[in-house]
Formats: C-alpha cells, structure tokens, sequence
C-alpha cells in the first residue's frame, strides 16, 4: 500500500500531522511579520496607511457580500 505508514495508528498519525500543520502555521505567522514590517518600511507611513485601509475595506466588504453563500454551498456538496 503506497502511502501508507507501518506501524502508526490513526491516533499517531493525526498527533503527527497536527504537529507538522502547527509547525508550518507558526513559519507562516513569522513570515507574515517579516514581510508586514519590510512592506511597512518600504512604503513608509502614508502607502502602509492606504494599503492596511484597502485590506480591511476589501475584507468588510467581503464578508457582506459573501451572504453565506459558501456555507450554503458547502452545505449543498455534503448532502449529495
């Protein structure tokens, strides 16, 4: 069986991969900062202003515009 590890049980595995998936989030989060500040930096106060303006204008907008159309669509491919 390809893929498939000897010797772990389910409980093993899924302790495996939550491990692997918090390490990888904890990477993320440091290199979101790292590039926060060199974007910071890099537009100085007026462009970080307007850029971090657009993002949370487009992710306000985003979530009234959405009208929970992804849960009911997620809804509609389980019930299949």
């Amino acid at each position: 069986m390809a893929g498939k590890r000897i010797g772990l049980n389910s409980t093993q595995r899924i302790a495996k991969n939550t491990e692997v998936l918090l390490i990888f989030q904890v990477i993320s989060k440091i290199l979101v900062f790292f590039y926060i500040m060199h974007t910071a930096r890099y537009l100085r106060a007026e462009g970080f202003e307007l850029l971090s303006f657009v993002f949370a204008f487009t992710g306000i907008i985003g979530v009234f515009t959405d009208s929970g159309f992804s849960s009911s669509y997620m809804g509609i491919q389980t019930n299949r």
